[in-house]
């Protein structure tokens, strides 16, 4: 199991190197889930409100985590932003155990779209 947690760090630091090298900020988990929401809403990095952010991220976790099954895209909202369904539950799982899981599913969405 340790070469496979090897891989998916140097796969981590591959998506970091991107963000990083594409938007100057600092990459966590966060900051790469926001980078995903402006990229499939089609949004700039503009001034956006506390709560535009906390869509953004949203989007951008459903989308993410699409890629195992647990949300489907249901269509577009008026805004013509992405609206997704949730098709099986997310499992009960520690922080520490949420955020690789998120981190994974990160890797999968930048190797997916050709990102790294």
């Amino acid at each position: 199991m340790g070469s496979i947690t090897i891989h998916k760090d140097h796969k981590w630091e591959e998506v970091q190197q991107r963000i990083r090298a594409q938007f100057n900020q600092e990459p966590d988990v966060k900051t790469a889930l926001f980078l995903v929401g402006l990229r499939e809403t089609g949004r700039s990095k503009g001034k956006l409100k506390k709560e535009e952010k906390m869509d953004l991220m949203n989007i951008a976790f459903c989308r993410v985590v699409s890629e195992s099954g647990y949300f489907t895209l249901a269509g577009k909202d008026a805004k013509g932003w992405p609206v997704y369904e949730q098709v099986k539950p997310i499992p009960d799982m520690k922080s520490s155990v949420q955020e690789q899981f998120i981190r994974d599913h990160i890797i999968i969405y930048f190797q997916k779209e050709n990102l790294i």
